[in-house]
């Protein structure tokens, strides 16, 4: 938070927002197949780089008295089983889990932060590139993203951000999941 600090320095905000949009594609291949130190690498990004910034973030500005959100960006993939997917699959639903149970832990807490999951959907980004670059034998899972990319049903980066963007401005139940579809 030392950096955070520096970077903010003496300024006034009325609004303060940390989006946990961190995430990596490998491993994808099935759990017998995924070395040790890749599972590992995957989970420190994709589960516990979250919950430790989400932590310094609601301690850092839990006194402050103005607006304050905590978001994660979610994933199809934290409801829905693929082969070749167990790692992602499971920290995408684990850190929509964490979502939860922080947006609760916030809803009566005198520290006011709000939580919410934003899903997304399928964006045309580098990690469906590499997704699409594997073969049906390397990812089970490939064939209907090349499917999907061809069918022109990947949303270009900047138009969900835009709705992201959207959805910040506006206030949710504590720990609610919100499709960038809904918007």
């Amino acid at each position: 938070m030392e950096k955070v600090d520096e970077i903010l320095g003496n300024q006034k905000f009325d609004f303060v927002c940390l989006v946990n949009n961190a995430s990596a594609v490998e491993p994808i291949k099935s759990i017998e197949k995924c070395p040790s130190a890749e599972i590992d690498s995957h989970v420190r990004i994709g589960m516990i780089a979250p919950m430790i910034l989400t932590s310094m973030f609601i301690r850092k500005f839990s006194d402050e008295k103005i607006r304050k959100k905590v978001v994660f960006i979610s994933s199809g993939s934290a409801f829905t089983a693929s082969p070749g997917d167990s790692i992602y699959c499971s920290s995408k639903a684990g850190i929509h889990m964490f979502a939860q149970c922080v947006g609760l832990e916030q809803k009566n807490s005198e520290s006011g932060f709000e939580v919410i999951s934003i899903g997304p959907g399928m964006v045309d980004t580098s990690m469906q590139q590499a997704i699409r670059l594997k073969s049906s034998d390397e990812y089970e899972s490939s064939d209907f993203f090349r499917q999907a990319f061809k069918d022109g049903k990947l949303q270009k980066p900047e138009n969900v951000a835009e709705k992201i963007y959207a959805i910040l401005e506006n206030k949710y139940e504590q720990g609610k999941y919100i499709s960038v579809g809904e918007v």
